[in-house]
Order: C-alpha cells, then structure tokens, then sequence
C-alpha cells in the first residue's frame, strides 16, 4: 500500500514509523526497549488467523512453528523486528 492510499484509509497509521527509532534517542533516554517481532507473523496471519482454532493440535502447531522460525529469523537477525515496545523518559534538557 502507498503512503496516500494509508493516509486515505488510516490517516492515524504513522507513515514515516520506520524513522521513530532512530530519532527517539535524540529527545528521550531509553530505559527499557522489547522488541516483540510480527515480521512474518503480521502479514502471514493477517486475514487467515481466524480460520485456526485453539481446540485443534494441528492448528496450535501450525502456530508454534511459524512463531518459532520468525523467533529464530529474529534472533539471528535475519529479521528486523516490526514490533518494539519502548519506555522512554524525556531527557533533562
């Protein structure tokens, strides 16, 4: 999707978040940054992840081993993370 279609469509989506970490050091001091994956899982998942059901092994396991290969994919990095969670305190200006 292009930046005006997600404008169009979401303008609260950040167009410009692939920025944000390396602007955030500049006004806040990091304390705590997680990065939580979603590379693969995100856009894989997006429109089938209802279909599976927590009541089917072999659904859970489908599940399991996608988590697990994007875990991997990130941990050897392969993968950037496109989830990360950050606690921030602004700096003392």
């Amino acid at each position: 999707m292009t930046e005006a279609e997600w404008l169009r469509c979401d303008p609260s989506e950040c167009v410009r978040s692939a920025d944000i970490l390396s602007v955030l050091p500049r006004e806040f001091e990091i304390l705590e940054r997680r990065d939580l994956g979603g590379t693969i899982l995100q856009k894989l998942l997006e429109n089938v992840v209802g279909n599976f059901s927590d009541q089917n092994d072999d659904h859970r396991t489908i599940i399991r081993l996608l988590i697990a290969l994007e875990s991997i994919l990130l941990e050897e990095k392969v993968l950037p993370s496109d989830f990360t969670f950050i606690v921030a305190r602004p700096r003392a200006k």
